[in-house]
């Protein structure tokens, strides 16, 4: 083979690698991985049904590619998730990196939750990182789906959903671009009609949609879905968690918490930080918002319970 027949090939086996690496570097992905047992955190905690289900939704913050003080600021979450009694936590960017592993075995582990987890980005065997949207729980998981969400706003970047039951509450969680509006506003039709085909009912939809209450995106979710944080004050996003200033400045609000056939006794942001440390470490850029969502019927007014 002559050296020119020889160049040739090697560039097309090189130009036919490189191809497949870049197909493989950022994949939605195609299965749930899940993991750990549900288990009751420490105190007198009652078996499911309670009254009241305790949602904790945060998007972590991976800080790709510089992963600032990751294993600390997970340590943050898991000791609030315990400090707040929580039952449910739904993430956004959930990563793993080679220095910390997987960010939702980490918190399993921790707070002793089951949990689902699916990659949206990233892909940690050709890149060594990836990142997705995750529900920890501290009763059992029950059927759980999923979907990418569609348009994609470029081809490395992609949207997906995370449902499961726990109890009788249906709970999904997803994180929309933060790019493209018109991507934004499709790949919130998409995410409504994945989560009302078919309707579950009481159902709570959380995570980050990076939309503000004004934008076309969420004034046609509250058309159909119940804003559970509606109230002034829920500014969640972004504050530079390298900040030591103990007092967040929050100025914008992009994560929510809908419901669907169900009643919030409470939805309020919750920033995560610790400020006995050197200056104050924030756990992410946002807050986390604490939902509580009621399990049972809520009865008002005088009822008379004879049948007619």
């Amino acid at each position: 083979m002559s050296k020119a027949k020889r160049r040739w090939k090697w560039l097309f086996i090189l130009g036919a690698m490189t191809t497949l690496w870049l197909t493989q570097v950022s994949r939605a992905g195609t299965r749930v991985e899940r993991g750990g047992t549900a288990t009751q955190m420490e105190g007198d905690t009652p078996p499911f049904p309670t009254d009241v289900l305790r949602i904790l939704s945060l998007n972590l913050w991976h800080d790709f590619p510089r992963f600032w003080r990751q294993r600390e600021r997970l340590e943050l979450v898991a000791a609030e998730v315990r400090r707040q009694n929580v039952d449910v936590v739904c993430l956004q960017e959930a990563w793993w990196t080679p220095r910390t592993g997987s960010a939702v075995r980490y918190l399993s582990k921790r707070t002793g939750m089951e949990y689902a987890y699916l990659r949206a980005n990233g892909n940690k065997r050709a890149i060594l990182f990836e990142e997705g949207v995750a529900i920890l729980s501290r009763y059992p998981l029950r059927d759980i789906v999923w979907s990418e969400l569609q348009p994609r706003a470029g081809p490395f970047e992609h949207r997906v959903v995370l449902g499961a039951t726990v109890g009788e509450v249906r709970i999904y969680v997803t994180h929309l671009t933060n790019g493209d509006r018109r991507v934004n506003h499709a790949q919130a039709g998409a995410l409504q009609a994945f989560v009302e085909d078919p309707v579950h009912i009481p159902a709570v939809v959380v995570g980050d949609f990076n939309a503000p209450p004004e934008s076309p995106t969420i004034r046609a979710l509250t058309r159909h879905w119940v804003d559970a944080g509606s109230e002034p004050g829920t500014s969640t996003c972004c504050v530079n968690p390298r900040s030591d200033n103990a007092v967040p400045k929050a100025y914008k609000r992009i994560d929510y918490a809908f419901l669907l056939g169900a009643t919030a006794r409470e939805c309020r942001p919750l920033w995560i930080q610790d400020s006995a440390r050197d200056g104050t470490l924030r756990a992410s850029d946002h807050a986390a918002l604490l939902i509580e969502v009621c399990t049972q019927p809520q009865v008002t007014g005088d009822r008379d319970p004879s049948p007619p």
